[in-house]
């Protein structure tokens, strides 16, 4: 008899136990008559590994009350405890998508120095869809930006708050969200914190055209830690990049050739980003197309006064892509000038090249209005009997007859 009642005694007292571990009251009044904020830690790691039902609402009154006691934390051990344990709870509120908590979440972000801390709050905004804050995230984000950190600890400080914002920022589709991101991709950042912001500018913005026009004229600011020729160029390459329409490519693409040829610097480095910023912008416009007339004037100015070959053999290509009748009477001055050079004798082999390209040009517009030029070229005894015959292939293709 004995022994039974010390097995039901055992029984009883074990089950009362077992109650008390899965008791979230329990656990509360526990954490509050801890003598340390180490000691709270590993209440609420008990708790989570517990995995007790409703322990959600329980680690968000936890957040709260570590966000008001923060400011009175004295020792580092106790300072440390605070950020693990914040730490710890973002991440539970983030898997459970605990929408109530964004207020608190934000709280951590301002009130704790840790760079971990306050990334690991701004990734739980963004999973829990708390957009209440996007504004204020893209400010963060844009200050951290604008000045690359002088040390290499305040570096890393830094590039980790970053990715936080830059990870919220993500989770919304607003434009305000946009140009911080996209600076960041360009900005003082190690390569993991750049990448992260190209594959998030995708998801913020379906269309960031009109912005991307902003930034390439040099209406947007960029900050004394990016260089603007820089940022010019990769607008160009963020639209090509983009899944919007040829249409919105093909007007980017047109205020980059402007702007490529309007930028003025003495910067070696810079001329040759400008000069790739044209070259790029030429060969959207040629595989978009535009009826936009003012490119031709800039176009122009590719062939013209470039001395990057690829750039002026990518103008005739445009021109010949575009085939309008803009386009031809281009076409038609330049093919104009080097046969007048030609019965001067002021030729070179570089002259034939360019004389090829523009016949081949002017072919491939089918514009019955390049017709006469190529006639002239296809029976004038100045040239081989190659470009002669060229001339005469081309002039079919525009509908006319050596």
């Amino acid at each position: 008899m004995k022994r039974n009642i010390s097995i039901i005694f055992i029984s009883f007292f074990v089950t009362v136990l077992f109650a008390q571990s899965n008791d979230l009251n329990y656990f509360t009044e526990m954490y509050n008559n801890a003598h340390s904020v180490s000691n709270q830690l590993e209440i609420l790691r008990q708790v989570q590994k517990e995995n007790i039902p409703g322990s959600v609402d329980f680690f968000a009154k936890i957040l709260k009350n570590i966000n008001l006691n923060q400011i009175s934390l004295r020792t580092n051990a106790d300072r440390n405890a605070a950020d693990e344990a914040v730490r710890l709870i973002t991440s539970i509120l983030r898997e459970e998508g605990y929408r109530d908590a964004g207020a608190d979440l934000w709280q951590a972000v301002k009130v704790f120095s840790n760079p971990l801390v306050k990334a690991d709050a701004l990734i739980a905004l963004g999973k829990i869809g708390e957009a209440s804050y996007v504004s204020d995230v893209a400010q963060l984000l844009q200050d951290i930006n604008s000045i690359a950190p002088p040390d290499r600890e305040t570096q890393i400080a830094n590039e980790r708050i970053a990715y936080g914002a830059i990870l919220y920022l993500e989770n919304f589709k607003d434009s305000a969200g946009y140009l911080p991101v996209f600076f960041a991709s360009i900005g003082w950042y190690s390569a993991r914190v750049r990448n992260q912001a190209s594959i998030s500018l995708a998801q913020i913005m379906d269309d960031p055209t009109d912005i991307l026009i902003e930034v390439i004229r040099g209406e947007r600011g960029v900050g004394s830690a990016i260089n603007a020729v820089n940022v010019k160029h990769l607008a160009l390459r963020t639209e090509e990049r983009s899944g919007v329409s040829s249409e919105s490519k093909s007007r980017v693409a047109a205020v980059a050739l402007a702007e490529g040829w309007l930028y003025t610097t003495n910067d070696p480095q810079d001329r040759i980003e400008l000069a790739a910023m044209r070259k790029l912008a030429l060969n959207m416009l040629r595989r978009y197309g535009t009826t936009d007339l003012s490119v031709y004037p800039n176009i122009n100015l590719s062939f013209t006064r470039s001395y990057d070959s690829d750039e002026k053999f990518g103008a005739v290509s445009t021109l010949a892509a575009l085939g309008s009748d803009e386009a031809v009477d281009l076409l038609v001055s330049y093919l104009r000038e080097l046969h007048t050079q030609r019965t001067r004798n002021n030729w070179t082999s570089a002259d034939e090249q360019v004389i090829r390209s523009l016949i081949s040009a002017l072919g491939a517009t089918r514009n019955r209005k390049a017709q006469p030029m190529l006639v002239e070229i296809a029976n004038a005894t100045l040239y081989t009997s190659a470009i002669n015959n060229l001339a005469a292939r081309a002039l079919e293709n525009v509908g006319g007859r050596r």
